[in-house]
């Protein structure tokens, strides 16, 4: 009874009025405080409890999505235990049609670095989520060693660029070049 979500608006900066959201998990601790969420979802990052976690997260997501009355889309973590997980497209399959909810109203965040680490897993789990018509996004993107190899390979629909690129951007040029430079290839890979 401690966990709940909050969600963050994505705001397009081409105009498009689509609802989007990112959700995200929040946890007070016994005495009601918030937690921060590094000081509890880093210890479980490759624990198995973290699929419980991310399965909950979905499910009450579909909730949300399903009493929505406007089209709303979606973006919601996973951790690498739900990538490894074999039975999370049954599962998720199942949620979505008890729900009565559009399977692209959900896209998946995966972290550059853990699809790099999972590559594997994350074909694994990209054919399962593709197939539904859930949409895909590369976090933290852009800091890996080949990111733009990277996103050509699993397809990613959207990106969510490191905030390396945003943290003083206005007062460094070369930045600014790099970030230009990074946003041009995006959208010839249609990202």
């Amino acid at each position: 009874e401690r966990l709940w979500l909050v969600f963050q608006p994505i705001a397009s900066m081409h105009g498009d009025a689509t609802e989007r959201y990112e959700a995200l998990l929040r946890l007070r601790n016994s005495q009601g405080e918030e937690l921060l969420p590094g000081s509890v979802f880093g210890v479980i990052q490759n624990h198995q409890f973290g699929q419980a976690l991310d399965r909950w997260v979905i499910e009450h997501a579909l909730e949300m999505l399903q009493q929505r009355h406007l089209v709303t889309t979606l973006f919601t973590k996973v951790l690498p235990g739900t990538l490894q997980d074999r039975t999370f497209s049954t599962w998720l399959r199942e949620r979505l049609d008890r729900a009565g909810v559009d399977a692209q109203r959900l896209v998946f965040q995966i972290t550059e670095a853990t699809a790099e680490r999972f590559l594997r897993d994350m074909f694994a789990f990209l054919g399962g989520i593709k197939m539904l018509g859930c949409g895909f996004c590369l976090d933290h993107f852009g800091r890996g060693t080949d990111s733009l190899g990277l996103l050509k390979n699993l397809g990613a629909d959207y990106v969510k660029l490191d905030m390396h690129f945003v943290n003083h951007l206005t007062k460094d040029a070369k930045k600014q070049a790099q970030l230009r430079e990074l946003v041009q290839n995006l959208d010839s890979l249609g990202a």
